[in-house]
This record gives C-alpha cells, sequence and structure tokens, in this order.
C-alpha cells in the first residue's frame, strides 16, 4: 500500500515538471511591449499554442497569428522578441517562429510599406549572418498579398472551432491547405495526465 502511495505522489510530481517545462518552454515574453497607435488596430487573444495573450499591433499580423497557431510544424512564436542595435539604429521584428531547430524572424507589413522597412531589413539581415544571435539570417517579410481574406476567414472559424470543441468534435476540422486534420495542442499534450 505504501509502494502505490510513493508513486502516485512520484506520478504527480512528474506531471507538473513536465507542465512547468512545457509552459516554461513555450511561454516566451516579448522584448517590447505593443501600445495604442492611431494608424492601425491592435489587438490581443489567447493562444492555445502559447497559452498565454498574444498582443498584435494590426489586424494583419493578428491574421498572421491565427496561421501560426494552426501550423503543427511552429512549435512556438513570440511577438517583438528582440530588439538588435547595430551602430545606431535599432530594430524589433514583428515575431520569431520557432520550427524546432531553427528560429526565424518575421516582419508584417502592408506591402505599401516595404520601401519604408526594406533597407533596414537588409541592414540587419546582414547583421544577423555575423552576429551571435541564434536566428536563420534572413528576415522574413509578408504582406495582406501573402494571405487572403478567404483564408483568414477560414483560420478564424477552425480556431474558434477547435478552442469551443471539445476531443470527439476536433477530429472534423481540417487545414484549408493541406487538408490535414487540426487536434487542440493543449488536449494533445495533456491528454496523458
Amino acid at each position: 500500500m505504501q509502494q502505490i502511495s510513493i508513486l502516485t505522489k512520484c506520478k504527480n510530481k512528474f506531471k507538473l515538471l513536465i507542465s512547468l517545462a512545457i509552459r516554461k518552454y513555450t511561454t516566451k515574453m516579448p522584448a517590447r511591449k505593443i501600445g495604442v497607435k492611431t494608424a492601425s488596430v491592435s489587438s490581443r487573444f489567447f493562444s492555445l499554442k502559447m497559452r498565454r495573450l498574444v498582443s498584435a499591433e494590426s489586424l494583419l499580423e493578428t491574421s498572421y497569428c491565427f496561421l501560426w497557431e494552426l501550423c503543427p510544424k511552429i512549435v512556438s512564436y513570440c511577438e517583438q522578441p528582440i530588439t538588435l542595435e547595430y551602430k545606431n539604429l535599432k530594430y524589433t521584428p514583428d515575431f520569431e517562429l520557432n520550427f524546432g531547430e531553427i528560429k526565424i524572424l518575421v516582419e508584417i507589413k502592408p506591402s505599401k510599406n516595404f520601401d519604408k522597412v526594406l533597407p533596414k531589413i537588409k541592414i540587419f539581415e546582414n547583421y544577423l549572418s555575423f552576429s551571435s544571435h541564434n536566428y536563420f539570417p534572413q528576415i522574413f517579410l509578408f504582406s495582406e498579398k501573402d494571405l487572403l481574406p478567404w483564408q483568414v476567414k477560414h483560420l478564424k472559424d477552425v480556431y474558434f472551432r477547435l478552442l469551443n470543441s471539445t476531443p470527439q468534435d476536433s477530429p472534423n476540422l481540417s487545414c484549408p491547405f493541406t487538408g490535414k486534420k487540426f487536434t487542440c495542442p493543449i488536449r494533445k499534450n495533456f491528454s496523458k495526465f
């Protein structure tokens, strides 16, 4: 009887350690706080993948967050991940995407603003290739042309259905691009506990 209670205590401690390790691994916090702007609409939503509120500086950034939430290859992501400094320039990319072994930096801007941001991105891509940061030495630039409105609508629909689904419902949800079935990351990771 005493062996069973010891095993139960060990199992509970193991569950706690696993959940803390997962939480620590997936909850990187932003380097810069997102404030209120008059030019765009900032937003916050609860991320199933990150297990916290995620902030975005525009509706375009929010749309990409829904894509990253549902992409199985992205382990985690973080808004405003790091502020890079080179000579007298400072640059904070919009997002960091973690693919496990590879981390990339992403900038999301409307296509009309590409001319303003491209020179700065090129400078910091050169900086990343020679720096000690663990990032892929290219900053990826996305716009509204890369994610169409019907795709955004479908991603949001799938995300909110997944958020409100039971484990029996989630096999019916699939990716609009690949047809792959979605499963809720929280339910998948914690179903054994």
